[in-house]
């Protein structure tokens, strides 16, 4: 594989309006509430539960210290179709402040978003923040997506995109081979869907329609060699008897073959191995090459009695040949849905992190010497929800970020209240 030019889509992706949280972190007695099980430091000028109901978070390096940044979004409590976002600089020390109102004199409000993406739309070599448009679900209404230019100064300009939108399935990457960042957006809620070519400096081309492809939940994009593209396509129906599919485009942002993924029972119309893709991502581990491609993170469909599947799949380049190299164990109490999820770099590993609620947020590395996908500091967020527990209202929801050093941190939503912690 080349090198990526996606963004640090850290997902990225709320797939779920509500997350379903398990039994994952444990209760523990009234002697233990004032016990945390590890130091938590609040996240400085953050107001009570700041973005709203449902989040989404991603990490990066916004203000080019080589300490990544925090951006969450959501929608704001019993206001349908009103949403806000907030950026969390990382301080010297590892902690997180809130510094929305300096960072965007124009305001952090927005239509919502079940994504923001994090990378250098605007080609100056400075990461911007782009939320494609998504309304809550409790008023559906198509809404602009919003692009956040980074300035170079610690601000952000707001620029809206022209067409209103409902993308339940969004995901930003080089379609056409110009070493730009473009936007692939799903139709939904009666908007339509299809590409946003980047034309440079923060300016994209009008939506453009892809013959054949409408509405999907979930896609990822990676270079394919040959000036192409490589594209995984959740629940996008593209390749008939198939839910899913990974597509190539040309060098013009054009279709040229499809392949299916997850075949359809034709007499009930649903995948036959019984899951639902909700989410896909680039993932590769340097010199690994059977590590290459993409993870597909499945949940159960309606009915079926077993634990959400994440399969890590390759992709043979060029031939669109699919192959399970392995599957990443289930975690007992992980909720049925996953809200997002991310990849980060843990003590020089690449390492997945599903977010979810209620404890039930998880991390996988790829081990080179096993070809296997292992759990990586299991009960980390479930010893930081074990705290939540004791609070009225606790809704924990955990993610990651990384410093200049490498050193990684949690950071999670405790009871209306953002804290960071270390992982150690």
């Amino acid at each position: 594989m080349k090198a990526r030019l996606l963004p640090l889509v850290l997902s990225l992706a709320t797939v779920s309006l509500a997350a379903c949280g398990g039994g994952g972190g444990g209760g523990s007695s009234p002697t233990a509430q004032a016990q945390q099980p590890s130091p938590l430091v609040a996240v400085a000028g953050a107001a009570a539960d700041p973005a709203g109901e449902v989040h989404t978070l991603a990490a990066g390096d916004l203000f080019a210290t080589g300490n990544q940044a925090v951006v969450v979004g959501g929608w704001v409590p019993d206001q349908p179709g009103a949403a806000a976002f907030h950026i969390f600089e990382q301080q010297a020390d590892g902690s997180l402040r809130d510094v929305t109102a300096q960072a965007v004199p124009g305001g952090n409000s927005y239509g919502g978003s079940q994504h923001v993406l994090i990378g250098d739309f605007a080609g100056n070599g400075r990461e911007d923040i782009l939320f494609p448009g998504y309304d809550s679900g409790t008023a559906l209404h198509p809404v602009q997506s919003l692009l956040l230019v980074n300035q170079g100064d610690g601000t952000f300009t707001r620029q809206l995109l022209p067409e209103a939108i409902d993308a339940a399935g969004a995901c930003a990457g080089d379609l056409n081979n110009d070493g730009r960042l473009d936007l692939l957006v799903s139709a939904g809620g009666g908007a339509p869907g299809g590409m946003y070519l980047n034309q440079g400096g923060g300016a994209f081309a009008p939506l453009a329609a892809i013959p054949g492809l409408s509405a999907f939940d979930s896609c990822a994009i990676e270079p394919a060699g040959l000036g192409q593209s490589e594209v995984v396509l959740g629940d996008s129906k593209l390749v008939p008897g198939y839910e899913s599919s990974i597509s190539v485009f040309s060098a013009s942002a054009v279709i040229t073959s499809s392949a299916g993924i997850d075949t359809i029972d034709q007499t009930n119309g649903q995948p036959t191995n019984g899951l639902a893709m909700i989410d896909t991502v680039p993932f590769a581990v340097p010199g690994v090459a059977s590590a290459e491609g993409f993870v597909n993170v499945y949940n159960p469909l309606p009915g079926k009695n077993f634990m959400p599947t994440k399969a890590v799949f390759q992709d043979t380049l060029g031939t669109l040949g699919w192959q399970y190299t392995s599957y990443l164990p289930g975690v007992q109490g992980l909720g049925a849905n996953l809200p997002y999820w991310q990849t980060f770099q843990a003590g020089g590993v690449p390492t997945l992190l599903f977010g979810g609620s209620d404890g039930s947020t998880s991390m996988y590395q790829y081990s080179a010497a096993t070809g296997q996908a292992t759990e990586y500091l299991p009960g980390f967020f479930q010893q930081m929800a074990s705290y939540a527990k004791q609070l009225p209202g606790a809704e924990e929801l955990g993610g990651a970020y990384t410093s200049a050093a490498g050193q990684a941190y949690g950071v999670a939503l405790i009871a209306g209240t953002w804290y960071t912690q270390p992982m150690q």
